[in-house]
């Protein structure tokens, strides 16, 4: 065969209807899927990015309430904390007045005990 016959061929078989359906079908199902992937990568990413925002949304919520809670149990820690301090000292104001006491009848009684 020769190269001219074989060109000839090739062009008859190229301009057949059916063979020139059957490249038109493949290359718009080639393009299509192509365009559908790209498509779902692109969701796929919008979809990465809202969920990340989501989380970041979330994050941002939880430490607030974390720190109005860590406020909130330190509020209270200070609170008790001055109470019992408030109590203690008033256990330790009622000690030293029954010491006080306790030395005003010792200094009596040894007054006492000198006038003897």
């Amino acid at each position: 065969m020769t190269t001219q016959k074989i060109v000839k061929t090739l062009i008859i078989m190229f301009t057949s209807p059916i063979v020139v359906a059957a490249i038109i079908t493949g290359l718009m199902n080639y393009f299509t899927k192509r365009k559908t992937e790209k498509k779902i990568e692109q969701e796929k990413a919008e979809l990465a990015t809202k969920m990340l925002s989501q989380i970041e949304k979330e994050k941002a919520s939880l430490q607030e309430v974390l720190l109005k809670e860590v406020e909130k149990t330190k509020g209270e820690i200070q609170m008790k904390l001055e109470q019992t301090k408030a109590n203690y000292q008033k256990e330790l104001d009622i000690h030293r007045a029954e010491i006080e006491k306790q030395k005003a009848h010792a200094f009596r009684y040894s007054e006492h005990q000198f006038k003897l």
